[in-house]
């Protein structure tokens, strides 16, 4: 900075800020009659106060958002590319890790957003193409004589499925937000139920998949209804295959043992 130039970087509130010339920190943005009146092209969900970060930003405020897993900060990051990008301008996109060609590629991917209305968007800035993956799963019922996904196998080590449900019914649970996941597996007399409950890391802490690995080390696949990339990753390279599903735990769990289950779990 002493090599700067009088009159130019020095001069921005944000470039003090982050030399901690100055205090950045303004809490929830209050926005203006006319900044809460910005029309946004949304793609995905959105809360009131992603929706008002978005149009804090829109209007040039300078923010930081930050939250614990499942909080929604991923869905508010495509937002804003699709915001941005609606009203003109180009967006400059830069995260710690980034996968081969990264730098020059952004891919989004998650439920309910849409792709397509994105890929419009920044088709005026950039070549956009929308891939849509086969499902991972079938829906518990479909023939499987239509349906030939490459699906993980238990095996001898890891013969077991965890799954993420606040119900005990569904997958519903981003795996960010499960205090605990529900264990299934075959009892003895082969038949596929729930066996136990095991207690996940805490969030937060920098080693938290890693712990999560340990905790079910032997589980071949992990059921979530939403997952991050960098566990989804993790995971997989431990060999815990992170499938995302909204269904009904029996029934998913009846497809990734074969299907054609008869009997009812009613105990161990």
């Amino acid at each position: 900075p002493d090599n700067w130039p009088a009159g130019t970087l020095l001069d921005s509130p944000l470039v003090q800020g982050i030399l901690g010339h100055r205090d950045l920190r303004q809490g929830f943005p209050r926005l203006s009659e006319e900044e809460n009146d910005i029309e946004l092209e949304l793609v995905t969900l959105a809360d009131s106060s992603q929706a008002a970060a978005i149009k804090a930003a829109l209007a040039g405020r300078n923010l930081v958002i930050q939250g614990p897993p499942g909080t929604g900060k991923s869905q508010t990051i495509t937002n804003l590319v699709a915001a941005f990008l609606a009203h003109g301008k180009r967006v400059l996109f830069i995260a710690e890790k980034m996968a081969a060609g990264g730098a020059t590629t952004m891919e989004i991917t998650g439920e309910g957003v849409d792709l397509e209305k994105l890929a419009d968007l920044a088709s005026a800035h950039l070549e956009a193409t929308v891939f849509q993956p086969e499902p991972e799963l079938p829906p518990p019922g479909t023939p499987q004589s239509g349906f030939s996904p490459v699906l993980p196998r238990p095996s001898q080590e890891r013969p077991y499925v965890a799954v993420a449900s606040s119900s005990g019914m569904d997958v519903d649970l981003h795996l960010g937000q499960a205090g605990k996941l529900l264990i299934y597996g075959p009892r003895d007399d082969g038949l596929p139920c729930l066996l136990e409950s095991r207690e996940t890391p805490p969030g937060g802490s920098p080693d938290r998949w890693r712990s999560l690995a340990a905790t079910i080390p032997d589980c071949f696949a992990l059921l979530a209804s939403h997952a991050g990339e960098a566990p989804r990753q993790y995971l997989a390279e431990e060999g815990i295959r992170v499938i995302l599903s909204e269904d009904q735990i029996e029934g998913m769990v009846d497809v990734l043992y074969g299907g054609g289950k008869k009997k009812k779990c009613s105990g161990k």
